[in-house]
């Protein structure tokens, strides 16, 4: 699966005809646990496969369907899909590698 994602945000330009793809996730809203996409934020930083681009009718907004290695499916918007790490603005899930302590 290639991973072909230019992921910068500046500007509506991820019209792959070529799905699924590879990225990496960065989550870019509200980082709380009383956030409606908490769940998401639990997956800032890790790799996704980029299924498919939503279409008008689901979204005014550039948005993109993923599916984690756990198995969590969403739908995220564009700025928060990356072709490298090293384009990560924001810190990691404050409870990752916590879990079972």
């Amino acid at each position: 699966m290639p991973t072909i994602w230019p992921g910068d945000g500046e500007r509506s330009r991820h019209n792959y005809a070529r799905f699924p793809v590879r990225a990496w996730f960065e989550y870019h809203c509200e980082e709380s646990e009383t956030s409606a996409d908490a769940r998401l934020w639990h997956h800032t930083h890790e790799q996704v496969t980029v299924l498919r681009q939503l279409t008008v009718r689901e979204s005014d907004f550039e948005m993109y369907e993923i599916l984690f290695q756990d198995g969590t499916h969403g739908h995220v918007m564009s700025d928060e899909l990356m072709c490298s790490r090293l384009r990560f603005c924001r810190p990691d899930y404050p409870k990752r590698g916590m879990e079972g302590m």
